[in-house]
């Protein structure tokens, strides 16, 4: 029997298309109907280039996807003077457009030139949508003006393309030109120029174009130009209109459907949008991925766990179960209405996992404080062979943040440098925080100053920062330059920069911030804002001026407001004023431990053990939760430490107790004086001193004295305020041991050296 390819290949049959692509059709089948005479599939560029050229074989290869293969054939049989005519550099233009390769698509034009071949006006509209679709707008906007005859494909080409490059002011200059060339637009065009308009924000212009839309009559008729109208509205802020507009299409699709549901999603309305959702499902249609990915994002955000699963239910139903983009989106609602449990089962069944499902788990796990588990799934990640990107590194990075693991911390960001991340705009403020919060403020300012694009929280991040560590002068300098960039603050930059001038004592810088909060920014004051200024007085002494305050806030203050007086008045001892703070906290926070404990430490700082007994007294007859103890923990080989408050423990105890009994002899050598009014406890003086050396910090010190080189920086954690007996304890450590010490309370930080604090005795 006569083998297939010496069938294909008479030459009677050379300009046989179909025939041509019989050769993959059987290639690729286990049909028995034919035999090739060797035991290997035919290559068909190899079968080409054995004889001579066939232009239809270009194109089929360029079906196939195999643009390579293809563009090999045509230059090595380029030499032989065969022609190559306009149907074949289209279809090489095709491939290349499909395969979004700039690079081709220019071989492909070189090939025209250097053979002298002159491209028809179908050819020129290729070659232009081949640059616009490639990203190359400059050239393609060349190969535009020098086209003596312009079709409506190549005006849609160009303003399509300058619209979803974010040059909609070209596009719409394009639009005009259309217009004096007497062309009439399609609805494609029509559809480019409304998004061009979004991208401009620029709702006037986009009426403009809707007025165009109307007199051309595509504004009823036609679904793909009515969508993207209802897109333009929603996008300027216009929801009256998008609604109004949506409700005059006459055939709405998926899309539409999807356009409007996203468009509510977007502007923080996902009851409407979960409404929407369910009408559309009554209307008979079927919604897509995209649909589903939108509403999602509503149901998480309502943390409605009843309406998740009923989306959960459909997306089942309608078979995209297994869509691995929709089941990340799955685990991050499940996330967020609060059920671990469901969000574990889910990643558990997913078939296909990819860096996205990986990267929601950990941040999930995380954001609901299983620390230890979001970091075993981000080991376990990497054992299954998945490479973190830019996103997974940010989320581990603020988990080290948090827990100020700067070991863990550090290897992160190697690989962040490996890959090119650590300038990125989420990578870097990660690192920023990362490193603000782990005592090594210069390290987060180098990160800062090496990042190519800053966009406000970057800049937030990094005031912070300074704020944490009392910078005040820096956090006010830094804001400056922000401004001189063109960046407007937001509340959340305003309240970095109010708390800065309150850990740094800079009264009357804080005030003129927060005067220009309203006068020259057009924020409005929250509670917030209120809650730092009174802190800033308060911790200047100035009682009365933050009581006075607060009596001509123009809402009624808040627990944090009263707080923040409260605790002024503990720095203070100002018993009378505290006392009042305290019963406005008692009636709007009942279940607040803190503030039971903070008043009663006042009165046992005075010696009024009775009062102090009953405010205790309070907080068991209302079944108050006591808060939890002093804690400080210390990172050591990527191993946390935690100690309690005269924590016997530890399997080192009796190392630190010996440590601590050596550095006590030395510090007293020094000049350390004990400051036992710091014991808020009824006991004899001598019990005092003992247990004021066995709080939390000293014992984290000691054990990282014993198990850290000479000469490094000791960085522990606190999760209360620090008492000015361990304060001034350290500052004694840090001289007699020759050691900088970084201490982070809940509040701020700490950074004793040589005897002397970051702080100035300011905190």
């Amino acid at each position: 029997m006569k083998s297939i390819v010496s069938v294909i290949w008479n030459p009677m049959q050379r300009k046989n298309y179909v025939v041509a692509k019989l050769i993959y059709r059987f290639k690729n089948s286990n049909t028995r109907a034919f035999s090739f005479p060797t035991p290997e599939k035919p290559n068909l560029s190899v079968l080409i280039s054995e004889r001579q050229f066939n232009g239809n074989s270009v194109r089929a290869l360029c079906e196939e996807g195999k643009l390579k293969e293809a563009l090999d054939v045509l230059n090595s049989k380029d030499r032989r003077g065969i022609v190559v005519d306009s149907y074949i550099y289209a279809s090489l233009l095709q491939a290349c457009i499909d395969n979004k390769s700039l690079a081709d698509g220019k071989r492909v034009q070189t090939h025209m030139i250097e053979h002298g071949f002159k491209p028809d006006g179908f050819l020129k509209t290729k070659l232009l949508i081949m640059f616009v679709k490639c990203g190359d707008l400059v050239t393609a906007r060349e190969l535009f003006d020098e086209m003596h005859e312009r079709n409506n494909h190549a005006w849609s080409a160009m303003i399509t393309g300058y619209a979803q490059h974010g040059q909609g002011q070209e596009a719409l200059m394009l639009f005009y030109q259309l217009r004096c060339a007497g062309i009439v637009a399609d609805e494609f065009i029509y559809a480019s120029l409304a998004k061009a308009c979004v991208g401009l924000e620029s709702l006037e212009e986009g009426k403009r174009i809707h007025a165009h839309i109307i007199r051309s009559g595509f504004d009823r008729l036609c679904v793909v130009v009515g969508t993207a109208l209802v897109d333009m509205y929603a996008k300027c802020r216009s929801m009256e209109d998008a609604r109004k507009l949506f409700d005059e299409i006459p055939q709405r699709n998926v899309v539409s459907w999807s356009t409007l549901i996203t468009a509510h999603v977007q502007r923080g309305d996902g009851q409407e949008a979960l409404k929407l959702f369910f009408e559309m499902q009554k209307s008979g249609l079927k919604p897509n991925e995209f649909t589903f990915s939108s509403i999602l994002t509503a149901g998480s955000g309502l943390v409605d766990l009843g309406q998740g699963k009923r989306i959960h239910a459909c997306i089942v139903k309608g078979g995209f179960e297994f869509h691995v983009v929709l089941a990340s989106a799955l685990l991050d609602m499940y996330f967020k209405c609060g059920s671990l449990k469901d969000a574990q089962k889910l990643f558990n069944e997913m078939p296909q996992r990819n860096v996205v499902s990986w990267t929601t788990m950990i941040a999930g796990q995380a954001q609901h404080g299983f620390v230890e588990e979001a970091l075993a799934v981000f080991f376990h990640m990497q054992g299954a062979g998945f490479r973190p990107n830019e996103f997974t590194c940010a989320v581990v990075l603020r988990i080290c943040a948090g827990q100020a693991s700067l070991q863990l911390g550090n290897q992160v960001h190697a690989y962040a440098i490996k890959c090119g991340f650590e300038t990125k705009i989420g990578t870097g403020s990660a690192l920023i925080d990362l490193y603000s919060k782990s005592g090594s403020i210069q390290e987060a300012r180098r990160v800062f100053d090496i990042m190519c694009e800053r966009d406000m929280v970057v800049w937030t991040v990094m005031i912070t920062g300074y704020s944490r560590h009392g910078m005040g002068k820096e956090a006010i300098e830094l804001f400056g330059q922000m401004q001189i960039t063109g960046k407007k603050p937001d509340h959340v930059t305003f309240l970095a920069v109010l708390s800065a001038c309150s850990h740094a004592g800079l009264v009357d810088e804080g005030w003129h911030y927060f005067d220009s909060m309203e006068l020259h920014h057009r924020i409005t004051p929250s509670g917030g804002h209120y809650a730092c200024m009174v802190d800033l007085l308060g911790r200047a002494g100035q009682l009365d001026k933050a009581y006075n305050f607060i009596n001509n806030m123009p809402f009624e203050p808040d627990a944090a407001v009263w707080g923040a007086l409260l605790g002024a008045c503990r720095i203070h001892a100002n018993i009378e004023l505290g006392m009042l703070a305290a019963e406005h906290l008692f009636v709007l926070n009942p279940q607040n431990s803190g503030n039971y404990v903070l008043l009663s430490n006042m009165y046992s700082a005075v010696g009024r053990w009775e009062e102090a007994t009953r405010v205790r007294k309070m907080m068991t007859d209302m079944a108050v939760k006591k808060k939890d103890p002093g804690c400080s923990w210390i990172e050591i080989n990527r191993t946390v430490h935690e100690f309690l408050v005269g924590d016997r423990s530890h399997p080192s105890k009796d190392e630190i107790c010996a440590k601590l009994e050596i550095l006590a002899g030395q510090m007293k050598e020094a000049g350390y004086v004990p400051e036992r009014n710091s014991v808020l406890h009824d006991v004899e003086e001598e019990q005092k001193e003992g247990i004021l050396f066995h709080h939390s910090e000293k014992l984290a010190i000691a054990f990282g004295l014993i198990r850290t080189p000479g000469g490094t920086s000791i960085r522990i954690v606190k999760n209360l305020r620090v008492c000015r007996d361990c304060h001034t304890a350290i500052k004694f450590i840090s001289k007699v041991v020759g050691r900088e010490i970084v201490v982070r309370d809940f509040k701020r930080f700490h950074r004793f050296n040589n005897g002397l604090c970051s702080c100035g005795d300011y905190w």
